[in-house]
C-alpha cells in the first residue's frame, strides 16, 4: 500500500471492519469491509491481504489470483 502511495495511487483498502484503523494509518485513502458491496468505482488493481485459503471468490469477471511474500528490509532501498 505504501508503494502504491508512494506512486501517487490512490488506495481503497479491503479488510474486515477491525483492521480500518490499521490500514487508515498506513495510507490507505478509503475502506470498505470486507462484506460490503464494491461500489462500480474502477479500480486499476486490487491486493487483498486475505489469510491464504481465504480468498474472496471472483465477482464481476476480475481474476483472483493467490501470492506468498516474505520480507526483506533490504528490498525496498533498491525500489527508491
Amino acid at each position: 500500500m505504501e508503494l502504491a502511495r508512494h506512486r501517487g495511487l490512490k488506495v481503497t483498502a479491503l479488510a474486515s471492519a477491525h483492521g480500518e484503523q490499521f490500514l487508515c494509518s498506513r495510507g490507505a485513502d478509503h475502506f470498505l469491509p470486507r462484506d460490503a458491496a464494491l461500489p462500480s468505482t474502477a479500480f486499476v488493481g486490487i491486493v487483498d491481504t486475505a489469510v491464504p485459503g481465504q480468498e474472496s471468490a471472483p465477482k464481476r469477471g476480475i481474476r483472483v489470483d493467490a501470492l506468498d511474500v516474505r520480507a526483506d528490509g533490504a528490498q525496498p532501498a533498491e525500489l527508491s
